[in-house]
This record gives structure tokens, sequence and C-alpha cells, in this order.
């Protein structure tokens, strides 16, 4: 019952010091280029790289790690997440080539096995529909005999969108 009492009051953030973590401070680097240099000096270091790539054979997929790594430095305020959105696919490309020079095998993480089977089911269903519903038409003969009903519209003169109605 007490613990209840602990939580944070709504609207109890927003009461704080101002710029209180780096993330609300404006990003040391706006730079895409001296952001993907950072990242590259880091990623050069041999304990960095190790720590890398034993992620990656625990099974850890490459995306994730590389997002992972990228939203670290924009929480400490390196740069901004725009900045990790452009920077992302250098990175990847980058520690990707550093495992297959290693031998290392990792998953990738960009296709996602589950919905590529999911959607390969989607396409054979709409496939048999459609074959089920033009077999269907094919059997069924059109009636001839009965002449179509045209119904009498009102034509509505054209206006504007914010014009007046009279009426």
């Amino acid at each position: 019952m007490a613990k209840q009492f602990e939580a944070p009051i709504p609207g109890e953030s927003l009461t704080g010091n101002p710029k209180k973590y780096p993330w609300e401070r404006p990003p040391e680097i706006s730079d895409p280029k001296e952001a993907l240099g950072m990242h590259m000096a880091r990623l050069a270091k041999p304990d960095v790289m190790d720590g890398t790539l034993a992620m990656l054979e625990a099974g850890v997929p490459l995306k994730d790690l590389t997002l992972g790594i990228l939203r670290v430095a924009v929480s400490e305020g390196y740069h901004s997440p725009d900045i990790s959105l452009m920077v992302a696919p250098a990175m990847h490309e980058y520690i990707k080539r550093t495992a297959d020079e290693v031998g290392i095998e990792y998953d990738e993480g960009l296709v996602d096995e589950e919905g590529v089977r999911k959607a390969d089911d989607i396409k054979t269903l709409i496939k048999t529909r459609r074959l089920m519903s033009e077999k269907i038409s094919a059997e069924e003969e059109p009636i001839l005999d009965e002449e179509p009903v045209e119904e009498m519209v009102e034509e509505v003169p054209k206006q504007g969108l914010m014009a007046r109605r009279t009426k």
C-alpha cells in the first residue's frame, strides 16, 4: 500500500531543472560526417570492436546492435536522432565487413523470416481468392433480359469548399 505513494506525480518532470540530462541540451556534433568519424574512431579501438563482435557471436542481430550504439550516443548528447538515421547504414556496413573479415557468423536482422512467411501466405490467399472468384464468375451466366435501372440524380452545382450554400 505504501508503494503507491512512491510513484512520481504526473507532470513532476516538467517542474525539474531544465537541461539536466545530456539529451535535453544541444548535441555536441551536428555534422553527420563528424558523427560517423567519431563512431568509426570508437569502433577502431580493439576492446570496443572485440565487445561488438562478441555481441554478434552471442546472437544479437547486427541491426539491433548498430541501433543500440547510436541510441547510446544520442542519450549521452553526442548527436541527435536524425544524425543517427543518417549514420546508421555506414556503421552497419562497417561492423558487417569487420565481422566477415574475422569469420563470425551473425544475424543481420534486416529480414524477418516470420514476416516473410506471413507475407507469402497472404499472397497465396489473395491468389486463391482471385482464382475462385474467376471460376465462380465463369460458371454464372450473365442475365441479359433485364434492362439497367437508371436513377434520377439531382445535379449539385460545383462550388468551393468554403462556399456558402443557399437553400
